[in-house]
């Protein structure tokens, strides 16, 4: 069975390798792919819904909760493409 892969929306904040001295072999800084934009967009989201407590009980679970996040981030990563 194959999985789908989910559309991530690529890097949202990538960092190339460099070095921080003239001299090519003294210190290197490796690339970093950073967190993926739909991450991003989630990260967002779910902080929203926590600082407007927009009826979030207790009772709800955690999953509930970050699911709604990554539908709002889905959403957006799609708005984007129709741009």
């Amino acid at each position: 069975m194959s999985e789908k892969k989910i559309e991530d929306g690529g890097p949202a904040f990538p960092r190339p390798a460099s070095s921080l001295s003239p001299f090519k072999d003294v210190f290197e800084i490796a690339s970093q792919p950073g967190m993926s934009l739909r991450d991003y967009f989630a990260a967002h989201a779910l902080q929203g819904f926590l600082a407007a407590d927009l009826k979030c009980s207790c009772n709800e679970s955690v999953s509930s909760i970050t699911s709604k996040a990554y539908y709002i981030a889905d959403a957006m990563l799609s708005a984007r493409e129709k741009e």
